[in-house]
């Protein structure tokens, strides 16, 4: 996050201190900006006092496990 993005975001939480601040997505947890963007909100507000929350898809592990399946399929032929 840049500097400008990180003072914005935390001029705009501290203007709504009141408010339930939420991360909305489309993606799957862990498909999308939550974990990239999360960290950096939490430091933007001034730490864990103040908790933002994760509105979207759960963690889809179907795509991850694919992939274990097909990279143990490679590695044992070759």
């Amino acid at each position: 996050m840049k500097l400008i993005e990180f003072l914005i975001v935390m001029e705009e939480c501290n203007k709504y201190s009141n408010a339930e601040l939420v991360w909305v997505q489309e993606e799957h947890k862990n498909q999308g900006g939550w974990s990239y963007v999360q960290p950096r909100f939490q430091t933007a507000i001034g730490g864990y006092s103040r908790r933002i929350n994760y509105c979207g898809r759960e963690v889809r592990f179907f795509f991850y496990r694919r992939k274990l399946i097909e990279n143990n399929f490679i590695n044992h032929i070759f």
